[in-house]
């Protein structure tokens, strides 16, 4: 079952732009590359609004509270613990990229335990041929999406703190304990809470995440994970935040309990990274039960290492567009981001933006393929249709070039983005046809040719730039010779954004991209022939 996974995997691949590859205290993370969350008994839902109601009147009887102000008619319903089973593509994006609720792959009113390390991801070997149920908590007047889904159960959610007084604050507080105690959950709550007597003593869980970074000589430097989401849970009660560049966060809630935390990949700058084998939800690391803080360094040998350095190198492309003037590349992109042996590189289908139906990649590689590809992998590409895919061989681990790779693919989304659904789906059809670039003689070889021109010449200029030393690749690479952008800027002085501006929609050949210099820079016409009749003669 696994080399047949990875014989399909390689087809998806293959089959699109195979060509793009390229030859406190803090605890460091050397987790193994698989584990997996095992859900164990049904635990009573200390939020319920049964049982805050009882918490409640417990409360209003004991010594403490008796005859005090506080109404039965506060408990009230405010959220509803919901699971949703979306059916088709458009149903899992509807979740997906949902950013009002949080969604999870198992009940939360279940023992969770976490076993073979702190990861977690769905592996396609166990899961069914169709999505699952996906568990989450809504507020009570929200607009419900679109599929199937149940409601669980009516939750009741103290928000701290509250505007109001202190006494009240407190009450809320001393509310949520005694629903705890009451439901046989004493023991998740949090000792350190009651060294403290006052709500505002409660405080919001945070930390820092880092990765080790491989590209300087200097032993221990880790960056921050920036941009990505951390997310704290006990029960149907979820708090998030987002990590600042340099790593840091502070979830938006405050707990009396320890929290499960998660460490999500989704970026705030619009973009989602997929695990190994995660096609419903981003990328997750699961670092199990913690209390008030927590904070990380992942090493090269934890599977969070290549989504962190993935999740890095986009960061940094979007900061490098602003100040280069290149269009960042669309938002709500998704990336497939995993490891294989004896394969490394890249390619930016652009899938689920120009919404491939009849010629998508799992239609690809079922007619080309049907006799080897299951129901099973066929139901799963047709779902997931991720717009980059980011593979690297089990062996490497130099973050340079996780960076290029991901530069060059980026390139090509912001070329996507400015030249459209129609540009690209020619493109790809080359690449299809062909199973690779062809000869450049092609109907459709000029998308692929300007297409790999400024790919390989952004991505190599970023690498450059960024590292040091030399451009990656061939200047000479294939029949489309990228040299000519990189020789433009190298020899001529033409910037990054003189160079994209003449990346239009209708730009289809390499001769159209000189002919269209031309028309922007009629100054330059000389260099600009001379460099192309040195590269195309």
């Amino acid at each position: 079952m696994k080399n047949y996974k990875i014989i399909i995997l390689f087809i998806v691949i293959y089959l699109t732009f195979t060509s793009c590859k390229k030859n406190e205290d803090i605890v460091t993370e050397i987790q193994p590359e698989k584990g997996a969350v095992k859900i164990g008994r049904k635990l009573d839902n200390p939020y319920s609004v049964t049982n805050m109601k009882k918490a409640f009147n417990n409360l209003m009887q004991s010594e403490k509270y008796k005859g005090s102000k506080f109404k039965a008619e506060m408990i009230e319903t405010t959220h509803y613990y919901m699971r949703f089973l979306p059916a088709d593509s458009s149903q899992v994006s509807a979740l997906l990229f949902n950013n009002d609720i949080e969604t999870f792959a198992y009940p939360l009113d279940y023992e969770v335990t976490i076993e073979g390390g702190g990861v977690y991801y769905a592996d396609p070997e166990d899961a069914p041929s169709e999505p699952t149920w996906q568990y989450t908590v809504v507020p009570v007047n929200y607009t419900t999406p679109n599929m199937t889904n149940e409601v669980l159960e009516a939750c009741y959610m103290p928000e701290l703190p509250d505007k109001g007084s202190e006494e009240y604050n407190q009450f809320l507080i001393d509310l949520e304990v005694e629903s705890y105690k009451l439901t046989g959950n004493e023991a998740l709550l949090n000792k350190e809470y009651f060294q403290f007597s006052k709500s505002t003593n409660v405080a919001n869980f945070n930390g820092t995440l880092t990765v080790r970074n491989t590209t300087t000589t200097t032993t221990n430097v880790y960056d921050g994970i920036a941009g990505v989401k951390v997310r704290a849970r006990n029960f149907t009660k979820i708090a998030n935040a987002w990590t600042t560049a340099s790593g840091f966060y502070r979830v938006d809630k405050s707990f009396i309990t320890n929290v499960y935390v998660d460490l999500v990949f989704e970026n705030n700058r619009g973009f989602k990274i997929w695990g190994n084998g995660g096609f419903y939800v981003p990328a997750t690391y699961m670092f199990g039960q913690h209390m008030n803080t927590l904070s990380r360094n992942f090493e090269t040998n934890s599977i969070a290492w290549l989504w962190a350095t993935t999740n890095n190198a986009t960061y940094d492309y979007f900061d490098k567009c602003t100040q280069l003037g290149i269009l960042q590349p669309p938002s709500n992109m998704v990336f497939w981001n995993f490891r294989m042996n004896g394969e490394w590189g890249g390619s930016a289908p652009m899938a689920r933006h120009i919404r491939l139906d009849i010629n998508s990649l799992a239609d690809f590689a079922y007619f080309y393929f049907r006799n080897m590809i299951s129901g099973f992998w066929y139901t799963r590409f047709a779902l997931m249709m991720p717009d980059i895919f980011i593979l690297l061989d089990n062996s490497v681990n130099d973050s340079r070039v996780v960076y290029e790779t991901v530069y060059h693919e980026l390139a090509h989304a912001s070329h996507y983005r400015q030249v459209g659904s129609t540009f690209w789906r020619n493109y790809i059809t080359h690449i299809v046809t062909n199973f690779g670039y062809g000869n450049g003689n092609e109907p459709l070889a000029g998308y692929a040719g300007v297409g790999e021109i400024w790919g390989n010449y952004f991505g190599s200029t970023l690498g450059r730039n960024n590292f040091g030393g030399s451009r990656w690749g061939d200047p000479f690479e294939d029949w489309y010779n990228p040299g000519y952008f990189m020789d433009l800027d190298d020899i001529n002085g033409f910037t990054e954004q003189l160079l994209f501006n003449a990346l239009n929609s209708n730009i289809h050949t390499i001769n159209d991209l000189r002919n269209e210099l031309i028309r922007l820079y009629p100054t330059r016409t000389a260099a600009i022939n001379a460099q192309f009749n040195s590269y195309f003669p």
